[in-house]
């Protein structure tokens, strides 16, 4: 890594690197799999764009014995500021945080990732088809188990 870049781990649409790249336009300079542990995958997260409907976003809970699957990107300090800005970080939708993942070869490392701020979490949320599949256009990188979980998961539409 170098020392003008940061780890990111995303677990949601940002797993999706053509949503990263070409919609948002945040640059990486690698992408691998890694594992948050001590965490849950939920869409508890009301989404910007649905106030009115049932459709969540993903959002992670911690809680003991779980893990959430996701990318870990390098990307550098403009990419970052560009995810804040996305994350509604500013305007209080997420708060960016340090978590320590898991790589495959079982070393730790910190990254960076958001977590949905209080007042934006409604349970009984679920994500739309659409927002399930960008989660799932990473399925390669996740393991057959987790991809399955993400297949099961019960959608708004």
């Amino acid at each position: 890594m170098d020392e003008h870049t940061v780890e990111y781990f995303a677990y949601g649409s940002n797993m999706n690197p053509i949503r990263l790249h070409s919609y948002r336009q945040v640059y990486f300079f690698s992408q691998r799999p890694a594992i948050l542990r001590g965490y849950e995958l939920v869409f508890n997260k009301v989404s910007p764009g649905n106030r009115d409907q049932e459709a969540g976003v993903a959002n992670i809970v911690p809680r003991a014995n779980s893990f959430v699957e996701g990318i870990l990107y390098e990307v550098d300090e403009d990419g970052l500021e560009k995810l804040d800005l996305f994350e509604g970080v500013t305007i209080g939708h997420y708060y960016r945080t340090d978590v320590q993942v898991e790589l495959k070869n079982g070393k730790t490392m910190s990254a960076q990732t958001y977590i949905a701020c209080n007042d934006q979490i409604k349970e009984g949320l679920k994500p739309s088809k659409e927002y399930l599949g960008h989660l799932l256009a990473a399925k390669r990188m996740l393991s057959p188990n987790y991809a399955n979980r993400l297949l099961a998961v019960e959608t708004a539409d």
